[in-house]
């Protein structure tokens, strides 16, 4: 992705110049929002089974997160570097 790109190149000139890396140009931030979790939902299955319910909780706000990226990457304008 072009993130990568930018973090491999800022990595480069910091070893090979030394010091920080430069900012090389705007910078646009998304920041996103995911739905509430309802936690009361494995209330019951964290009394009797907590690591259960704890990895079952995990799964769930990994693929949430997955999914908001995965739909924040289709939906913001495309950087082309020349």
């Amino acid at each position: 992705t072009q993130e990568r790109f930018g973090d491999v190149l800022e990595r480069l000139e910091h070893e090979v110049l030394g010091g920080e890396p430069t900012i090389k140009g705007p910078r646009t931030v998304y920041i996103d929002v995911g739905n509430a979790i309802d936690l009361r939902s494995y209330q019951h299955e964290y009394k009797t089974a907590k690591k259960v319910a704890l990895q079952k909780i995990t799964d769930d706000l990994g693929g949430q997160i997955s999914g908001m990226l995965d739909a924040m990457e289709q939906s913001r304008p495309k950087l082309f570097v020349d």
